[in-house]
């Protein structure tokens, strides 16, 4: 059970890098219809998408042009494959389902806005279609919650940034980041938004820290992603919240 897992997760891992791939570059994800070699543009057959496989067979090179094939592409199937057994191992079939979509799309969506500060509407969309259908068969979180969760993971984000461009006089939390916050609040209910937001901004805050404090020009304003954060911390109130909630709300 466990290999057949983690084999569609690493299936789903390549998938995702064709996702990342195409978005990041700003390309159609219909046409071409084939994956291609990102440097040769060669496209690619079965043999060359086994995901971790042909990467090892290949010895990280492509077939046709020998560049070596970005360490990125088996790094997102292994996460996937990792992930995806980890959230089949939980007692809770259910929830498993209900969050393995957003598990491998936040992970698709945390590599984007990394790689280009983008939170993209062709994930987020199918994202929160699957949140609303998928609940309606699984009823892991009340109708209710899930309208006043998307409502407050809108309009909280959207509140801060306004207030945080007014005061800091720059950007600082996008509307990617805001609609990201909205499809979190399906999940997650009102509370749980709460709960997410906050350990998104001290996880975010610490690493702004870190990241300032190693930078070259300590003056210049670091732009640190946000959505890496969002989406790692709504999955843990989701799966941990009434451990966290006690906690941290004790502090």
């Amino acid at each position: 059970m466990s290999v057949a897992c983690a084999m569609a997760g690493a299936i789903t891992g390549s998938f995702l890098g064709f996702l990342v791939s195409r978005i990041s570059r700003g390309e159609s994800l219909l046409v071409p219809p084939r994956s291609l070699c990102p440097h040769c543009r060669h496209a690619l057959g079965i043999r060359d998408l086994v995901p971790l496989m042909s990467f090892l067979l290949l010895r990280g090179r492509c077939r046709y042009c020998q560049t070596p094939i970005p360490v990125f592409y088996p790094t997102i199937e292994l996460i996937a494959a990792l992930i995806t057994v980890a959230l089949v191992s939980l007692p809770d079939p259910a929830l498993s389902l209900w969050i393995w979509p957003l598990a491998m799309a936040g992970l698709a969506i945390s590599i984007i806005d990394l790689r280009i500060l983008i939170v993209p509407d062709r994930i987020l969309l199918p994202l929160s279609l699957w949140a609303i259908g998928g609940n309606f068969f699984l009823k892991q979180i009340p109708p209710e919650e899930m309208v006043f969760g998307v409502l407050l993971g809108f309009w909280l984000p959207d509140l801060i940034g306004r207030l945080a461009r007014r005061v800091l006089g720059r950007e600082s939390l996008g509307f990617g980041d805001v609609k990201l916050g909205a499809v979190l609040g399906l999940y997650t209910g009102p509370s749980g938004f709460l709960l997410t937001l906050f350990l998104a901004s001290l996880t975010g805050l610490a690493v702004g820290v870190f990241v300032r404090k190693d930078a070259d020009q300590p003056g210049e304003p670091q732009v640190i992603p946000f959505a890496p954060f969002l989406v790692s911390a709504a999955l843990m109130v989701i799966l941990w919240g009434d451990i966290l909630r006690p906690f941290i709300w004790s502090l």
